[in-house]
């Protein structure tokens, strides 16, 4: 017996870890304000940074049981204002800390964080996954109502990898197609009072109905009770999405987004959606007091207005290089923010990618003469680029 064993383990292949390399070039090019001035020189002049992350990566299965872990490490220069917006070092609530700053100096930083830690086990029909892991729920491409507990923004350049939360998640599996999902997420700081500001519990139930997928959502995101609906198919050539949730709280809200994807070129890809939230602020005079709101402290939402469209457009030109654009516009500003981008395979385990985002709209007024507001949205976004070269292995 014991032979049998041993043979049987030495078969197994032996666990291979993985390691993504991401190198960051980020530039921003502000424009002449009192919100981009530098106090050391009492000026607004370009900035620029560069940004190294490194993922390693272990992901095993073994029989019933799977083990993801992954750990980052991220090197950067000087800091400017929308490095983050990269993608990557993207810190989450956690239960346990699992973060480290070996240096964090204006001109250099060096910290890491444990993004994955978790184990899941499978018995017939049933996931069962406890730890730091990655949690999303709806079908939206530019704004997602359903995605509450580590949103991502369209305007993030790199969205391969969402930060991992401590959670524990049970998914059901019905047929070939339905799935019950329910999910309980730390939301607040190491050493947070056990309470249910700091927990998302929700959960989210899907079926087929013809060309339709159909789900529902509910649940209690940071206590505050949330109900929502998603819908996806098809029709002729358009894929169709849409999703909503209000959230109901002494003032209730709604977030609700529909949109459409088309190929009219087999190399030609077409996505556009409609953005509703009723929490938004009227104009742009109260932006500045509705960025303040702890919804958008925590990161639960982005966009200060209330009515928004998004539309991109991505052509593959060659069969190793994609050219997008996509815009998202503020439509009670009205303001818009470009976002083009140019993407090429080096080889299979390399990849180019060139992007950035341009705000346009009424740049907001002198602060020095008049009190702190902003005249538009995306107007008040500088403009900056993303060179990033990325090495999988």
């Amino acid at each position: 017996m014991m032979l049998v064993v041993a043979t049987a383990l030495a078969a197994r292949p032996p666990v291979q870890p993985g390691l993504d390399l991401k190198t960051f070039v980020v530039g921003v090019f502000p424009y002449d304000h009192v919100l981009f001035e530098d106090p050391d020189c009492a000026c607004v002049e370009p900035a620029a940074q560069g940004l190294t992350d490194l993922r390693l990566k272990l992901d095993e299965r073994r029989g019933r049981f799977a083990i993801e872990a992954h750990h980052t490490a991220t090197f950067a220069t000087a800091d400017v204002d929308l490095a983050g917006q990269t993608g990557v070092a993207r810190r989450a609530p956690q239960l346990v800390d699992g973060t480290w700053n070996a240096v964090d100096a204006r001109q250099m930083s060096l910290a890491g964080r444990v993004d994955r830690l978790n184990l899941q086990v499978t018995v017939p029909h049933v996931d069962l996954t406890l730890g730091r892991q990655a949690i999303s729920f709806g079908r939206a491409f530019f704004f997602s109502p359903l995605d509450l507990v580590t949103p991502f923004d369209p305007s993030i350049v790199d969205q391969e990898y969402r930060p991992g939360v401590d959670a524990a998640r049970t998914d059901v599996w019905l047929g070939t197609a339905g799935q019950v999902a329910a999910v309980v997420a730390w939301m607040g700081d190491p050493g947070d009072d056990l309470v249910r500001e700091h927990l998302t519990a929700t959960g989210y139930a899907q079926g087929t109905l013809g060309l339709w997928d159909l789900g529902a959502f509910g649940g209690l995101v940071r206590a505050d009770p949330v109900l929502g609906a998603v819908a996806a198919g098809s029709a002729g050539p358009l894929g169709l999405r849409s999703e909503a949730t209000v959230t109901l709280v002494d003032d209730p809200f709604v977030r609700a987004s529909a949109g459409a994807d088309w190929m009219p070129m087999p190399d030609l890809y077409l996505s556009a959606e409609l953005y509703l939230q009723t929490l938004g602020a009227d104009g742009p005079d109260d932006y500045l007091t509705q960025a303040l709101d702890p919804r958008y402290v925590v990161g639960e939402l982005w966009l200060l207005g209330q009515r928004y469209a998004g539309v991109s457009a991505s052509w593959k030109v060659h069969p190793l290089w994609t050219v997008g654009t996509g815009a998202i516009a503020n439509l009670g500003d009205p303001s818009v923010l470009l976002m083009p981008s140019i993407e090429g395979s080096v080889s299979d385990e390399v990849s180019l990618t060139a992007s950035g985002f341009v705000g346009l709209g009424e740049r907001p007024p002198d602060w020095s003469t008049s009190a702190p507001a902003f005249a538009s949205e995306f107007g008040s976004w500088p403009s900056a680029f993303f060179l990033a070269l990325k090495v999988y292995a």
